[in-house]
């Protein structure tokens, strides 16, 4: 069984987190198959316009191959052009995974729709079937619905056209199946590295700690900060750590500033997915504040990690917070946060690491998952056949 990932998203040059999970997905296949991985990824900064990278990152063949997305200009022609960029990318690393790689029975696309190009056209001229994994928020929050027809026309015909689709949360696979565009899917979730991951010592009860792109529209840590301004002098020794970068990192800076709460309020920017969990291993609790999540990998590593997580109720944590480890409040109410903060800080010493941690079971391990999408590349063979 020889699978190679073609993923929308994957660590590299120009974000080391993002599309961990994609990562995360190949190296448990990786355990049960052949697995290599041709990522297609943007890089502003290369000087040549297109250059390639190949590694071996835990058993995974890994191409990555980097273009050179115009920036500037009217946006009515930079898209085309830079769709014709990546086209051209694509086919180039394409040839170089065939020939280095040999053919694939399985092309296996992480999150559309670009990645599935290549995997329609391994369809149509190789006759290789291909599976769908879907992580996007975009189909519960309207946004699907807001992309060009083209797009949207091309998401349709990707769908028709998979031998197998699964998606990381019941709730996105509802939310597919809801805008037509799938009958039949299957929920695989994401790993979390449960077998190299102990749990952590307690923390400080006033030390709450985020991690996320920040991508306000999606994450809301402008909630958070308010939340932080309001218990200001109520609880003096609040302190918050955010952990991520993104588009904006420096008017939520800027923000912080304003709130006057330089000295609760530490960013540390973009960090590897290791620093990012050592960094949640010495806080009290985790703080999940998003309006969309399909499934929230970081609020599985905090509870993994035996650290009870205050999230809302936005899509992801649901499947994982219980009275045991946690709360649930809902999206977009800084009062509610406020009071569940409140009750986090008084009531920390009744969260017990190792009752947390078992809250997260096998279900989420690589070896599960591992097996869980070996089996569905079976039966897209079989049903092939």
């Amino acid at each position: 069984m020889h699978v190679v990932f073609l993923p929308k998203y994957y660590p590299g040059r120009g974000d080391v987190q993002l599309g961990e999970f994609i990562r995360r997905h190949a190296q448990a296949v990786a355990a049960v198959a052949q697995v290599s991985v041709v990522a297609v990824l943007k890089d502003t900064a290369t000087a040549t316009g297109y250059y390639e990278e190949v590694s071996e990152e835990n058993g995974v063949w890994t191409l990555r191959a980097y273009y050179r997305p115009l920036e500037r200009g009217w946006a009515l022609w930079r898209t085309p052009l830079n769709f014709l960029r990546y086209r051209k990318a694509a086919d180039r690393a394409w040839q170089r995974f065939l020939r280095e790689r040999g053919l694939p029975l399985v092309c296996h696309v992480q999150v559309l729709t670009r990645p599935s190009l290549l995997a329609y056209k391994a369809k149509k001229e190789l006759g290789i079937p291909y599976a769908i994994t879907e992580h996007s928020s975009e189909f519960l929050d309207g946004r699907w619905l807001g992309r060009p027809w083209l797009n949207r026309w091309f998401t349709r015909r990707a769908f028709a056209k998979a031998g197998a689709v699964s998606v990381v949360s019941e709730r996105l696979g509802r939310a597919i199946r809801d805008l037509g565009l799938v009958e039949l899917y299957e929920v695989i979730p994401n790993v979390l590295p449960l077998e190299r991951t102990s749990v952590a010592q307690r923390g400080p009860a006033h030390h709450a700690i985020m991690v996320a792109d920040l991508v306000d529209r999606v994450k809301n840590v402008s909630g958070v900060l308010e939340c932080m301004a309001l218990l200001r002098n109520e609880l003096p020794d609040l302190k918050l750590t955010i952990v991520g970068g993104g588009e904006d990192e420096q008017r939520l800076r800027q923000r912080c500033k304003g709130f006057n709460l330089d000295d609760r309020v530490t960013f540390l920017g973009q960090l590897s997915s290791e620093e990012a969990m050592q960094q949640m291993a010495k806080a009290g609790f985790l703080i999940v504040n998003s309006r969309h999540e399909t499934f929230s990998v970081v609020t599985g590593e905090a509870l993994m990690l035996g650290k009870p997580v205050i999230a809302t109720r936005c899509g992801g944590p649901e499947s994982f917070i219980d009275g045991h480890n946690g709360e649930l409040v809902p999206v977009d109410n800084v009062p509610a946060l406020a009071d569940a903060v409140r009750r986090m800080v008084a009531g920390h010493h009744r969260y017990d690491p190792d009752r947390i941690r078992a809250t997260v079971d096998e279900r989420y391990s690589s070896a599960w998952i591992g097996q869980r999408f070996l089996t569905l590349y079976q039966r897209m063979l079989s049903d092939q056949a």
